[in-house]
């Protein structure tokens, strides 16, 4: 037809008129097996949700090549743990060592697809602490994009140390994470796990000082009352929301 024929938009026509043939339609069934977009339950209480992911390899310190990343999607607090190598043994026993003993069983543990993080022993050590693993889906980082995005900012934040034996510097690093203001809730990831007061506030307050003391019961009253921020809505830099689509593969 085009041979002979020609006019503005043409291909766009003739594939209109095809797609609306009745009988193509009944005849070329194209079945949809696409899985639902999910979306992530906000938690209710802290280190309930954790997100875990591997980083390397990485230059040799003190034998160690390889780092288990590890945060709390409630309070975003982060751990960076030094192992030599990835193998489900070492990737488990460094969670369940280094996490699980220091904050107890998370409801739910959501990894990428890595075979260590899919072999049995490391489903085993979550079934008996009775937590719930949840994959995401291949070539979809964006599901556990809480930890994806730890990485940049953990492998900047060491690169400026500009010390060979990155292991030395890594507890500094993420002292200095934890300690930053967040600028969605104006306070610390310290604050959010440990409730830290200022030195102010365990002076003795006088008469004359009243305005003081109900500042610091309204600040104590707002640590109470913090809240995750929605992880499916996220701010470009001209301050446009933008949802991510999140998926999951059990």
């Amino acid at each position: 037809m085009i041979e002979k024929y020609v006019w503005s938009d043409i291909k766009k026509q003739v594939r209109e008129w095809a797609k609306a043939c009745i009988r193509c339609q009944k005849c070329k069934v194209s079945r949809h097996t696409k899985s639902k977009l999910g979306d992530f339950e906000q938690p209710d209480e802290r280190f309930s949700v954790v997100h875990i992911d591997l980083i390397g390899k990485l230059p040799p310190s003190e034998g160690m090549q390889y780092c288990l990343t590890c945060i709390d999607r409630f309070s975003c607090w982060m751990e960076a743990i030094p192992i030599p190598e990835i193998t489900a043994e070492i990737v488990g026993r460094a969670f369940y060592e280094k996490w699980i003993c220091r904050f107890g069983v998370p409801a739910k543990i959501v990894t990428d697809q890595g075979r260590q993080f899919e072999a049995e022993l490391f489903r085993s050590i979550a079934a008996i602490c009775g937590a719930k693993v949840a994959h995401t889906t291949s070539y979809h980082p964006q599901c556990n994009g809480k930890v994806e995005r730890l990485h940049r900012t953990l492998k900047g934040a060491i690169k400026a140390h500009n010390n060979i034996r990155w292991t030395e510097s890594l507890p500094t690093v993420l002292l200095g994470l934890r300690a930053a203001i967040r600028p969605d809730i104006s306070y610390t990831i310290a604050q959010m796990v440990y409730d830290r007061l200022k030195p102010a506030y365990l002076l003795a307050v006088d008469n004359q000082n009243e305005q003081t003391s109900v500042g610091q019961k309204n600040e104590i009253s707002n640590w109470k009352e913090l809240s995750p921020m929605p992880d499916e809505q996220s701010t470009t830099s001209c301050g446009r929301k933008i949802k991510k689509p999140v998926r999951f593969r059990e």
